[in-house]
């Protein structure tokens, strides 16, 4: 089943409620929910992780993540860290928050920054839930887009190690009929690459 890692940072319990709907409703959808507190650290390491990320954030105070968070920010703020740190992981959040205070959802936005300051990239776009007006408005439409986006990472996922799969036997092929010549590695396996994707050659 396809796992994805799913974190929620909560204060009052709004977050984790909806961590765990999430969870629940990911077998029906054929995922497997892997879920934590983001403050279990020992629980995950998004530096090894390769399945996907989905974040539940609220806010407290005056705009900021909640105190199960705290842990977690202070760790990926960590200015020695290079750009290119979490360069591998792609991620969905949904923060939650309320309009009527000035920073609306701002745990939520600390941590979306931060995670794509550090080379993180979006497969599902964030979503800001605001409980003025109701939380539902928001969360419910998203986690039920939720289930698309996985499905299209996953594809693009095993298209994409496909490739490198026949990357990887064109490159031996070459190495073995003419290992003295490196600089025709790259061109022979692109042209063998470009064979097996061509549909006119499938039943050749």
């Amino acid at each position: 089943m396809r796992r994805f890692l799913l974190l929620y940072a909560t204060q009052k319990g709004q977050a984790k409620a909806i961590a765990e709907e999430i969870c629940e409703k990911a077998f029906a959808h054929g995922f497997s929910a892997d879920l934590h507190c983001i403050s279990e650290s020992d629980k995950y390491d998004l530096k090894t992780e390769t399945a996907p990320l989905v974040v539940v954030v609220s806010t407290t105070g005056t705009g900021d993540p909640p105190d199960t968070a705290r842990k977690f920010v202070k760790a990926i703020q960590d200015k020695a860290l290079p750009g290119d740190f979490l360069a591998h992981l792609r991620y969905g959040l949904l923060g939650l928050g309320d309009s009527e205070y000035t920073y609306f959802c701002n745990g939520g936005k600390i941590i979306d920054k931060r995670l794509q300051e550090l080379g993180a990239r979006h497969f599902y776009d964030t979503g800001h839930a605001d409980d003025c007006v109701g939380l539902e408005l928001v969360v419910e439409p998203w986690v039920d887009g939720l289930w698309a986006a996985l499905t299209k990472h996953f594809t693009s996922s095993r298209g994409k190690a496909e490739r490198i799969g026949a990357l990887r036997v064109a490159l031996d092929a070459s190495q073995r009929m003419d290992p003295l010549k490196p600089e025709l590695l790259h061109i022979e396996s692109q042209v063998e690459l470009l064979r097996l994707g061509d549909p006119r050659r499938r039943d050749s």
